[in-house]
């Protein structure tokens, strides 16, 4: 076999130069005080996940308006979240412990919450109201109970259609409009403030956000563990640790409400607490870990939906007082105890709901708590029963860990049942109580206030809408 030989010639060998380029240091030395280390990132599965969500979370809140960041919470989803449906007219048996879970809400119940209208002014200006507009009252419910015709009482085609239930909450809707018309006209010349208000009848809420805590279903954990043996680097980005499997989940939350009547203003009510950032009452709250199946709650794909009874731009973008009705209470089996404690849940819902929608509207989320309380009236009613509510929201951070670790906690301070009246016989109103009127008209008084050298929005720009267009 033949060789080929080359001949180098007279070429002489070059040694190649170096890559590496050197540079004199300055003789100065530069010594501080504490050394500047680098920041240890924890490296765990979890920790990574953890981090990848937060860029989501950290994107969400660099949007300028309320409508990119709810357009934005829609976007990882295109058929909508698988979400847990919750409304303010369906209550499970023995509810109010998740009730309470879900909200993050401490709850104090008792006869009355009159120590919580302490103001002395406040009292003797509701005692002369409650009797002055006493016999008028008394006229609304005369009119709703006796005079008024609906058009089920008129059209023979719709007569026994309705349950007795679904004419009661008629009723009802109708009365509680007609009473606040008559509380704040004759209640506006002593309360300012009522000129600045405005009364929503039939609002529609909406509210939506995470519930961390839940244990995996049997269908998430089989997903899960599919996850794990992912390879093809197309999908290497779905691939789950394994000690992920059987962490617990977080549950999309929807809820819907459909209240009487809202009061709305400019600025929001004074809390009954300041914010802090450790509440001990947050450790008695209970952990319902339990799949929503488990407990009668269905799930659906929903769009996230966040609506206070408002859209964005509204100048009264506050909540002052809310009316519910409890007459779907009367279609219930379990009892009275079992029906006290669903309206105590459909307090807590309604209130965190409502809250958490205006919260949304100054700038905050799901992802992001609030810088400041925020606290709302809320009075049930079936027309004579009367429960009152405060409510105030401390937070809105309820997923991953944050369902059982938050320091902070939403806290409730409710009343039991009370009688407006007994019933009405023979063309007069019998047992009327002037002390739930008068509980009645302190929700009126009590005066919102502007909470000066407070950043209202600090997460939202100047403009209020993606877009202004002026049509032609």
């Amino acid at each position: 076999m033949s060789m080929i030989r080359f001949r180098c010639g007279a070429a002489k060998w070059v040694r190649p130069q170096s890559t590496v380029c050197s540079k004199r240091l300055s003789s100065a030395a530069v010594s501080v005080s504490q050394p500047q280390y680098p920041p240890i990132v924890e490296e765990t599965p979890l920790a990574q996940k953890l981090r990848r969500k937060k860029v989501w979370h950290d994107w969400l809140k660099s949007h300028d308006t309320i409508e990119e960041k709810l357009f934005e919470l829609n976007m990882p989803k295109y058929y909508g979240w698988n979400s847990v449906i919750l409304r303010d007219d369906a209550v499970p048996y023995n509810f109010l412990p998740w009730a309470q879970f879900s909200t993050r809400t401490h709850v104090e119940v008792s006869d009355n919450i009159n120590q919580l209208y302490s103001d002395s002014s406040l009292d003797s200006k509701a005692s002369e109201l409650a009797s002055e507009l006493k016999s008028e009252v008394e006229n609304v419910i005369l009119f709703e109970w006796i005079d008024m015709q609906r058009r089920h009482d008129l059209d023979f085609t719709t007569a026994g259609t309705l349950s007795d239930s679904e004419v009661s909450d008629l009723r009802t809707r109708s009365f509680v409009k007609h009473l606040s018309h008559v509380l704040i006209t004759g209640a506006i010349d002593r309360a300012k403030h009522l000129n600045m208000v405005t009364a929503v009848p039939d609002p529609r809420i909406d509210a939506f956000w995470f519930l961390g805590g839940i244990n995996p279903s049997l269908e998430k954990i089989e997903e899960r563990k599919r996850r794990t043996k992912m390879t093809n680097k197309n999908v290497k980005k779905q691939f789950l640790d394994p000690s992920l499997v059987h962490k617990p989940v977080n549950e999309p939350i929807q809820f819907y409400g459909k209240p009487i009547l809202q009061v709305q203003t400019r600025h929001p009510l004074p809390p009954v607490e300041n914010l802090t950032d450790c509440d001990p009452r947050a450790a008695g709250i209970p952990h319902i870990p339990y799949e929503p199946p488990v407990i009668y709650l269905e799930k659906e794909y929903r769009r996230a939906t966040t609506v206070p009874g408002f859209w964005p731009g509204e100048q009264h973008s506050f909540g002052m007082m809310s009316f519910h009705s409890t007459n779907f209470l009367d279609s219930r089996s379990f009892g009275p105890n079992d029906n006290l404690e669903a309206a105590h849940s459909i307090a807590i819902l309604s209130s965190f709901s409502w809250l958490l929608g205006q919260a949304c509207y100054q700038g905050f989320s799901t992802f992001h708590d609030v810088t400041y309380p925020l606290l709302t009236q809320t009075a049930l009613t079936n027309g004579k029963d009367w429960s009152f509510y405060l409510y105030q929201l401390n937070t809105t951070l309820l997923h991953t860990m944050n369902s059982t670790e938050n320091p902070r906690c939403n806290l409730c301070w409710g009343s039991k049942p009370m009688k407006l009246f007994e019933d009405v016989q023979d063309g007069r109103v019998i047992g009327f109580n002037e002390n739930v009127l008068k509980q009645i008209i302190k929700m009126y008084l009590l005066e919102p206030k502007e909470r000066v050298g407070l950043e209202m929005r600090p997460y939202l720009s100047e403009k209020p809408y993606v877009a202004d267009i002026e049509y032609e």
